[in-house]
């Protein structure tokens, strides 16, 4: 399931790159994110959820939360400007920070 803005997409076969918008968005990659895709959250408040073969993930700007505890690669977590949370599985390896 994605949630972008107010709206959802559902039934879902395959995600290679998952874009929100300028407002308070919820991205879950869970078991459709396929060849390490690409999240980006983009403005607002956002709330990013790896799956298993999620890649980078960029929070943008606003206050997010990203979460790559699923995801076995993780690579870079890009909490943005803003007060991010950030959840990884590789205590920290991959969490960069940019403004």
């Amino acid at each position: 399931m994605i949630v972008n803005g107010s709206g959802t997409i559902s039934g879902i076969e395959s995600v290679n790159w998952a874009e929100g918008s300028n407002f308070d968005d919820t991205i879950h990659m869970g078991r459709y994110s396929r060849g390490f895709a690409q999240t980006y959250g983009m403005d607002g408040n956002d709330t990013l959820i790896g799956g298993y073969y999620t890649g980078s993930m960029y929070g943008g700007d606003g206050n997010d939360v990203i979460d790559a505890t699923a995801s076995i690669y993780g690579y870079d977590l890009f909490g943005g400007a803003g007060d991010d949370v950030i959840y990884d599985h590789s205590n920290g390896r991959h969490v960069r920070r940019c403004w």
